[in-house]
């Protein structure tokens, strides 16, 4: 896949899926997202809150809207 397509891909993963929320054993949270055939992502962190938990994935969201692909200098629309 080229790299406007894996955005693409990761695009329509954090806008079609709600995260589930864990508990570690030890208590923290964080979110998690799967899909039919498609990747598994696993928020890297930890939180002590299942807000912040929520509002991490939340920020995901939000990066990813407004991530560009960039190749030497050169930007290229993405939307």
């Amino acid at each position: 896949m080229s790299p406007r397509d894996e955005l693409a891909a990761v695009r329509r993963l954090v806008r079609e899926s709600e995260p589930k929320l864990r508990r570690d054993a030890e208590g923290r949270w964080r979110w998690e997202l799967s899909t039919d055939g498609g990747p598994d992502v696993r928020c890297p962190g930890v939180f002590a809150r299942r807000i912040d938990a929520r509002r991490a994935f939340h920020r995901l969201t939000q990066a990813v809207e407004e991530a560009e692909i960039t190749m030497a200098g050169h930007r290229e629309p993405t939307r």
